[in-house]
């Protein structure tokens, strides 16, 4: 799994405690694009509703990332490696971005 990076510095790596207690929640990804903004990929059932999508956003932006804007997307299927596995957390974000937001961190600390 790739590493999160929070507006603050923080790297975050362990996710799946989000979807604990979501029966709804099939399989899940969790997507960095920026540093404050996280797309979250959901293969759901049928009773997936508005509460769901709330919950994830509430447990990834408030409970653990920070001030991060979090886009829940139903998907039919997550794409999958050759030996059939999905990547739970994918950073899409620039080493240049990565390497601001660390330098900005320590100059806080």
């Amino acid at each position: 799994e790739d590493v999160v990076i929070c507006p603050d510095g923080r790297e975050m790596v362990r996710f799946d405690g989000i979807f604990v207690g979501m029966p709804n929640v099939i399989e899940a990804q969790l997507i960095q694009d920026r540093i404050d903004l996280i797309r979250v990929r959901v293969v759901a059932s049928e009773r997936f509703g508005p509460a769901d999508e709330e919950l994830i956003k509430t447990r990834v932006a408030i409970e653990r990332l920070g001030n991060v804007q979090v886009i829940v997307e139903r998907v039919a299927k997550l794409d999958r490696t050759h030996g059939g596995k999905f990547r739970a957390v994918v950073s899409e974000v620039s080493p240049q971005e990565l390497s601001v937001i660390r330098q900005n961190s320590e100059t806080r600390t």
